[in-house]
């Protein structure tokens, strides 16, 4: 019962979030939001592209000899 209780949770705040992140100050007084949610969702994606092509690169160096 207590972990159905914690998946809820999870959901409702999962089902929550994108409306709380829509009331950050910097976002409400933007006219231009959609930009906004897009520049900051390539910030939020550059580390991890980085960390692919690190990784890919590591690979494959170790594979050619």
């Amino acid at each position: 019962m207590a972990r159905g209780a914690a998946i809820a949770r999870v959901a409702a705040l999962a089902a929550l979030a994108p409306r709380v992140a829509l009331a950050c100050p910097g976002c409400i007084g933007n006219h231009r939001l959609q930009s906004v949610l897009n520049l900051v969702g390539v910030m939020l994606l550059v580390p991890f592209f980085v960390a692919l092509a690190v990784a890919w690169a590591i690979r494959r160096a170790r594979i050619e000899p």
